[in-house]
């Protein structure tokens, strides 16, 4: 165990002594107390350091209040109308809800989808349903998560000759039946459900 030895003294004074395992330095210039532990000097009371620079971080030491104010400034101003939000360049510029409005528009849209901007672009895109006829066969029936009984349904084939020739949707069961003439090989189909 290391003999405990105190000392004090100014930063230059300090600088000239050297490390001694268990020596306590008061330091009357910086007002702060250093231990010596085994090779290093560590402070442990007084002001903690203050720094302006980020790669200087360390876990003894803080931003001042200046590099506080440059590295996490504090905005005072948004950008408020779709002209100038759509004519910024630089990064980190708040967006202000007038502007979002402005651009968004403030058209009823609750008939489309569930009455968010998400659920209504969602329901624009439509539900797309792959699914392919087996030769010889004449029908099939498909499930749709987003059917109702104003959806609009449409269908595609990988044939452009072959069209079904009824086509017939529940929205209760959530089906929709496809019918064709008996094909002599198997066709590839596509649905698309949209909730306009």
């Amino acid at each position: 165990m290391s003999t405990v030895l105190f000392k004090r003294g100014s930063n230059a004074q300090m600088a000239d002594t050297s490390i001694q395992d268990g020596l306590l330095y008061f330091n009357t210039e910086d007002h702060k107390i250093y231990m010596d532990n085994g090779s290093e000097r560590l402070q442990y009371g007084g002001d903690t350091d203050l720094i302006s620079d980020p790669s200087n971080a360390t876990v003894t030491n803080v931003f001042s209040a200046t590099a506080s104010l440059n590295i996490f400034p504090q905005k005072e101003t948004v950008v408020d109308d779709m002209t100038n939000a759509l004519a910024v360049t630089q990064n980190y510029i708040p967006l202000g809800c007038l502007a979002f409005k402005e651009a968004v528009g403030t058209t009823d849209f609750s008939a489309v989808g569930d009455g968010t901007i998400s659920g209504g672009l969602v329901s624009l895109k439509g539900e797309r349903i792959l699914a392919t006829l087996t030769a010889g066969s004449t029908s099939i029936t498909l499930n749709s998560s987003t059917l109702t009984s104003t959806s609009d349904i449409t269908v595609m084939t990988d044939n452009w000759k072959i069209t079904p020739s009824n086509v017939v949707g529940n929205a209760t069961n959530k089906t929709i039946t496809l019918t064709f003439s008996a094909q002599s090989v198997s066709v590839g189909i596509k649905v698309i459900i949209q909730n306009l």
